[in-house]
């Protein structure tokens, strides 16, 4: 010990008996569950996808899919959104939702390599009063109370790229004057889940037969395949 240091006193511990200890123990055991709650298992799985004219976090939207599937019954639900969206309501929004040109091109390419009319599949979009935009934005708030059961029921919110569908879908409902319907840390990546279970999306899950990819409902069915093929192995 050195100049001007004082001598602590020994500190004295209590000696507990074995109730004490396996008392003492099973508090911690609360306070840590109370801290460090056990996850909540979702009950129910929304699946969504759209298909657009552009990129980026305000492109017009054309189609949106959205589809309920009980986790604890296995089976999709019957309620449902899938629907064409009108192009022009969107176009006259100021500013105005973006179509890109390479989006075209490559959406046009791709469907006629599979025999399908891009045109007609356009002209399901050609509805033309704001209403008709905003009812279909209604509805899908709607549905979403609907398959959750107004959030009382445990749920996960599935999408391919929800950082472009699902910023997409909120920057629409914004702009029709309504509030996003899922809590935002609900969303998950499908995609990233697939990589951590250490499956390949394209090679190991190919798309459910009768559907076609590239449009919203095809592959909102398909991530749902993929969901239960991460988490159930």
């Amino acid at each position: 010990m050195t100049d001007g240091q004082t001598k602590l006193p020994g500190v004295i511990r209590p000696q507990l008996n074995r109730a004490e200890i396996i008392a003492a123990q099973e508090r911690e055991a609360a306070a840590n569950q109370a801290f460090y709650p056990d996850p909540i298992q979702p009950a129910v799985l929304v699946s969504i996808d759209i298909e657009s004219l552009a990129l980026g976090p305000r492109p017009i939207i054309t189609e949106i899919a959205m589809l309920g599937y009980d986790l604890e019954e296995d089976q999709l639900l019957d309620s449902r959104h899938v629907h064409h969206y009108p192009v022009e309501p969107q176009q006259r929004l100021i500013p105005a939702r973006e179509i890109h040109l390479g989006t075209l091109i490559a959406r046009a390419k791709w469907t006629h390599t599979k025999g399908i009319d891009f045109a007609s599949q356009l002209e399901k979009s050609s509805a033309t009063e704001f209403e008709d935009l905003a009812s279909l934005c209604r509805n899908l708030v709607a549905v979403f109370g609907q398959i959750t059961q107004n959030g009382t029921r445990p749920y996960e919110v599935v999408c391919a790229r929800p950082q472009f569908d699902i910023v997409a879908i909120e920057t629409l409902l914004a702009e029709v004057g309504l509030e996003k319907p899922w809590a935002y840390d609900s969303v998950i990546d499908v995609r990233t889940m697939l990589k951590r279970a250490g499956i390949n999306h394209k090679n190991v899950l190919p798309l459910p037969a009768g559907l076609t990819p590239h449009t919203a409902y095809g592959d909102a069915r398909w991530q749902i395949s993929q969901y239960l093929a991460a988490v159930r192995g």
